[in-house]
């Protein structure tokens, strides 16, 4: 499976991400699927050796929203947000190659969900969206080589994983969205470079050169499917700004 989507860079700001990011899922509810500069990510098909696979401690429904659409600020009574919190675990499989992953690995940049695992392997998406790693105009912290934790064949590092779910009980105003209750699969994009590597092509080819002896750079993996339970709860609490 292709996926596209951009990975430039992490704003340092990361409360303005937070907002804009919520202002672009937010603005999903009346737009569908939308992305952030979606560029080639067939990266993510090079890592084969990584299995990530998620596990998911538990999840919570908030109601209500505000959106951005036309140019005006608009509510939405029936739009839900699905918190996800669990963790992400990432195991070398490979049976000789030791591999290095960055050890605060950000794996909520990109999420597809589908109404089954098949369709989701087939790409038949249900809805999603694609993270952007926006500008940053200062230098970010230089990583070392502990930073990273070294996976030998067969050994895993756990992160852990929040990530919110937009949906919306409005199925006359939404088309392949997710706005009927029941359990969905979902499907991460995970981009495994810290930020300097972003700010600097040159750190990056000098950390592979350094470390080569030890392992190979992890960048890209693509999760293992999970199911998500959504049940747009009437009386879920209204979300909070």
């Amino acid at each position: 499976m292709i996926l596209s989507f951009s990975l430039r860079f992490r704003s340092l700001l990361w409360s303005g991400w937070r907002v804009l990011f919520a202002m672009g899922l937010l603005a999903s509810f009346a737009h569908g699927q939308f992305s952030l500069q979606p560029v080639d990510i067939s990266g993510f098909g090079k890592d084969h050796p990584i299995e990530a696979r998620v596990s998911v401690g538990y999840t919570s429904e908030c109601k209500g929203a505000t959106y951005f659409q036309g140019g005006t600020v608009h509510y939405s009574d029936v739009s839900y947000t699905i918190h996800v919190v669990g963790n992400v675990t990432f195991t070398n499989r490979s049976p000789r190659k030791t591999v290095l992953i960055f050890r605060d690995a950000d794996p909520t940049m990109t999420q597809r969900i589908a109404a089954s695992r098949q369709e989701l392997v087939s790409g038949n998406f249900v809805s999603g969206y694609d993270g952007d790693r926006m500008g940053i105009s200062n230098e970010p912290k230089k990583v070392s080589i502990k930073d990273f934790a070294v996976l030998r064949p067969g050994e895993s590092h756990t992160i852990p994983l929040a990530t919110d779910i937009a949906a919306s009980a409005d199925a006359a105003n939404l088309n392949k969205r997710l706005h009927k209750a029941g359990t969905y699969w979902v499907q991460l994009g995970i981009d495994a470079r810290p930020d300097e590597f972003y700010f600097s092509s040159a750190a990056e080819t000098n950390f592979k050169r350094k470390w080569k002896g030890i392992g190979t750079l992890v960048e890209f993996v693509l999760s293992e499917p999970f199911a998500v339970n959504i049940k747009l709860d009437p009386n879920a609490p209204v979300c909070k700004e």
